[in-house]
């Protein structure tokens, strides 16, 4: 855990585990009675409550973490799946003769999106499609023209 109410936290179990450990060792050290007993008995309680109680932060934690990454992975599933339906109708323009500005102004804002969620280099390269080159399909890695890097 990091400042704050993680080091108290933190604090309260170590005080707890110090009161059950000097407990014991005067049990140990005077001999152990009924009033020792109860003493340390809910000393223990109240350390495995505190360790339950830890627990089930972390667990609310760990929830949070996992719907959080899912929804960005999902996010970022989206628009690779768009990015790739744009590149296929850029190809397709680029195959028509149609100059696709518009559908590639789209790629360059789904690009940009992507970079806030990962680093990301963008390529394009020229493809020889039925005799004449074709530009637009946007790759991951070296090339010419466009670079993109997230922040």
């Amino acid at each position: 855990m990091g400042k704050g109410d993680g080091e108290q936290d933190d604090g309260v179990l170590l005080n707890q585990l110090n009161d059950l450990r000097d407990l014991i060792n005067k049990a140990i050290t005077s001999g152990l009675d009924s009033t020792q007993e109860g003493l340390i008995r809910a000393s223990a309680k109240a350390l495995c409550s505190l360790f339950n109680d830890a627990a089930d932060k972390l667990a609310d934690m760990t929830e949070t973490w996992e719907t959080q990454l899912k929804d960005q992975v999902d996010t970022v599933n989206n628009i690779l799946t768009s990015l790739r339906d744009l590149n296929i109708s850029i190809r397709d323009a680029d195959i028509r003769g149609d100059a696709a500005l518009e559908l590639r102004d789209q790629r360059n804002l789904l690009l940009d999106t992507l970079s806030q969620h990962m680093k990301i280099d963008v390529t394009y390269s020229m493809e020889d499609v039925g005799g004449r080159p074709h530009g637009g399909e946007a790759h991951g890695q070296a090339g010419h023209r466009r670079q993109k890097h997230a922040h």
